[in-house]
């Protein structure tokens, strides 16, 4: 039943995507579109993650219900801490400007400039899960890319996290973590 209610989540979020596109008769999404509600961590209607801001620093990202379910990035470049993901950080209070916003129907690509460097970050849930297929299964990655715009060397450190709301019904719920190995010389927490 689950995988149904995924299955059917997933369709109307494309078939959305794919009406607005195709109401401005463009092979490609419309230029500078932004949803009223961006999609990072859309998994099914349990976990499903978004962010209601223009910027992804201007606010606390929210499950569709609109209980917070926090995601926070920062980046330090040579040594300046910037925040480009979440309002929640008192450790970044400089952001790291937002220069683009793209939402396929399975990603939501944002990119970030500040200091020289652009950072690109990518949101990809796989639409169709697929038990044979790791790629498939249902989860989102977040992938990262940082590259030099002003063709000089830079110190680079990144930063994630995210609260775990997004693992309970109830916020009042107990949440146990643990670290486990994955692949060598990296960590996973479960």
């Amino acid at each position: 039943m689950r995988s149904l209610i995924m299955a059917i989540f997933m369709f109307v979020v494309c078939f959305l995507l794919v009406s607005v596109e195709t109401a401005f008769g463009q092979s490609a999404l419309v230029s500078g579109f932004r949803p009223p509600s961006v999609p990072l961590v859309v998994v099914d209607p349990y976990l499903s993650i978004w962010s209601n801001a223009d910027n992804l620093y201007d606010d606390i990202t929210k499950h569709w219900s609109g209980a917070a379910i926090a995601l926070t990035g920062m980046i330090r470049i040579d040594g300046k801490a910037y925040r480009f993901m979440s309002k929640t950080s008192d450790l970044a209070q400089d952001v790291m400007t937002q220069v683009k916003l793209t939402v396929y129907p399975s990603q939501t690509v944002y990119v970030f400039e500040e200091s020289g460097v652009r950072l690109t970050v990518k949101f990809s849930t796989p639409a169709m899960a697929d038990a044979n297929n790791p790629v498939t299964y249902p989860l989102t990655y977040i992938s990262y890319k940082v590259d030099s715009i002003d063709n000089k060397t830079h110190n680079i450190q990144l930063y994630y996290d995210n609260t775990a709301e997004g693992t309970v019904s109830d916020v009042s719920e107990p949440v146990t973590w643990d670290r486990i190995g994955v692949v060598p010389g990296q960590a996973a927490m479960r």
